[in-house]
């Protein structure tokens, strides 16, 4: 079976093309249901998305610790940034 949206060759019993994805009969069109009514999609959240949210900051603090006395400024950079990670992370947390 050809396509006739791109004239590539189908397996006979093939429903859509695999070039182009279109329909290949009426009767293929009429069955196909789509993926958002059959399944539904989990929106939460992993345990690694809040570990890592939690870890950049603490390095943050390790940086701010290590540069205090050489570099003051950038440190103080450092800290602004870590805290507003944690602050983040904790609204992030509390929307869950």
């Amino acid at each position: 079976m050809y396509c006739p949206k791109c004239g590539a060759k189908n397996g006979e019993d093939a429903s859509f093309c695999i070039d182009c994805g279109s329909h290949l009969n009426e009767r293929a069109g009429a069955s196909v249901v789509t993926r958002s009514a059959t399944q539904t999609s989990v929106d939460e959240a992993g345990v690694g998305v809040i570990l890592l949210s939690a870890i950049i900051p603490l390095i943050g603090l390790v940086l701010y610790f290590n540069y205090k006395k050489n570099f003051p400024k950038k440190s103080k950079t450092i800290l602004i940034a870590a805290g507003v990670g944690f602050a983040l992370n904790f609204l992030y947390i509390l929307s869950q």
